[in-house]
């Protein structure tokens, strides 16, 4: 029985989106290999080829903080609209913290 001043916080709140059981970045990585493999003409090694960034990518990010790969993208220069949609981040042009 539960008590009248508990709540009952679901795990799922900071997941990202899902398409059936995988996750979405998952997926993309699989779908742009395919989309390369068409491109080239031979899907099967572009499938192929996804699925193994695919699990490279899994193995990095699992092993990664949450917003690794967001960091990465701003390490390397990419620019990010929405900083303030991503609360793991840290404002891009602060460099160090001060207590």
């Amino acid at each position: 029985m539960l008590d009248d001043n508990t709540i009952d916080i679901p795990d799922l709140v900071d997941e990202p989106i899902h398409f059936l059981i995988w996750q979405f970045d998952e997926i993309a990585a699989v779908a742009i290999g395919l989309v390369v493999g068409i491109v080239i003409n031979s899907p099967m090694i572009g499938l192929v080829l996804g699925l193994c960034a695919k699990t490279q990518y899994c193995k990095i990010r699992d092993g990664k903080p949450r917003g690794y790969f967001i960091h990465r993208l701003r390490d390397l220069g990419f620019t990010i609209d929405h900083v303030s949609e991503h609360s793991s981040m840290q404002p891009p042009l602060i460099d160090e913290f001060h207590s």
